[in-house]
């Protein structure tokens, strides 16, 4: 019995030391600690790269400012303008630039002679004449000059503002078929003559460029 009982003490004895390999098991837990390494995001340059690819090259961006100045056919008829330009010379734009920069010139000098007859005063010695009736003929004129010269070069909006110039000057609207009244016919002009001038700035920048792409070796012509 004695035997025994010294066996089942020493079988009791021998359980604490099975718990010790779970305690080291516990400590080896710890290390996915290193798992926490999410940094090779180092490749932010490359959309700034990508961002610098589309920057065009200068032939590239040439081609794209000579499409854009064609596409403006609201300012030039293109039909006038190329029968101008099949006189010109195979190897220079001589006639069609000439003809261009005497326009400029032609219509700056006409706008001022438009601007000197809005301002003009009735005769002193003739107190009683109409300033409307003075005025009203010679811008009629002015506008039925510079209307064909605008028609010439395909200067379209210039042309249509210049012959309502005409027609107001004589007292009429083309458009709408009905009689003006001096007062109201001058009042028209003077808007019509402002909005001419912005529409004859948009038409020389745009024929200035367009030889600046095409016939970039050439002078403009002095006049």
């Amino acid at each position: 019995m004695a035997t025994a009982a010294v066996k089942v003490k020493e079988s009791t004895v021998s359980p604490p030391s099975s718990p010790r390999p779970r305690a080291k098991s516990k400590s080896k837990s710890v290390e996915p600690e290193p798992e926490r390494k999410p940094e090779p995001k180092l490749k932010t340059p490359e959309p700034d790269d990508k961002q610098r690819e589309p920057t065009p090259s200068p032939a590239k961006t040439t081609t794209e400012s000579k499409e854009s100045i064609l596409d403006r056919q609201d300012i030039i008829d293109m039909e006038v303008l190329d029968q101008i330009l099949e006189l010109d010379e195979p190897d220079n734009h001589e006639f069609s630039m000439g003809m261009a920069w005497a326009y400029f010139d032609q219509a700056k000098t006409t706008f001022d002679e438009m601007d000197a007859a809005l301002l003009q005063k009735p005769n002193q010695g003739d107190p009683g004449q109409n300033r409307n009736d003075k005025d009203l003929p010679k811008l009629s004129s002015l506008g039925h000059f510079l209307k064909g010269s605008s028609a010439a070069l395909g200067i379209t909006k210039v042309r249509e503002s210049c012959e309502s110039i005409q027609h107001y000057g004589e007292l009429r609207d083309g458009k709408a078929q009905e009689i003006l009244s001096e007062k109201d016919a001058l009042n028209r002009i003077r808007e019509t003559v402002e909005n001419a001038k912005n529409e004859f700035d948009e038409a020389e920048e745009w024929l200035r460029r367009y030889y600046e792409v095409n016939a970039p070796n050439e002078e403009p012509p002095s006049i």
